[in-house]
């Protein structure tokens, strides 16, 4: 079964991941600043919940009963997704 949900609204924000244990801002190999912030997007669906997603990180989404509870998911899997890229040897989106 697949399930459609038809947007009403959306916009783009930028946020701010902390530093995190192993990650380093600046890639000295490649001579690049790994991004501090990431745009993510958000989508107010028709039944009133927020899907957001983050287009700098393939797969990297998420969602809310509320804008405020969104931002906070997708921050919790953003950094997910960088530990797991990171463990993973694989690279970082770079400013």
């Amino acid at each position: 079964m697949i399930c459609h949900l038809s947007v009403v609204r959306s916009d783009i924000q930028r946020i701010v991941i902390p530093q995190l244990p192993n990650y380093k801002r600046y890639n000295e190999e490649s001579g690049t600043e790994i991004m501090s912030q990431y745009p993510i997007v958000f989508a107010l669906e028709e039944d009133g919940r927020y899907s957001v997603f983050a287009p700098d990180l393939p797969g990297c989404t998420s969602w809310g009963n509320t804008r405020d509870e969104a931002s906070e998911h997708i921050k919790e899997a953003i950094e997910a997704w960088i530990e797991s890229a990171l463990a993973d040897g694989e690279a970082l989106p770079s400013s």
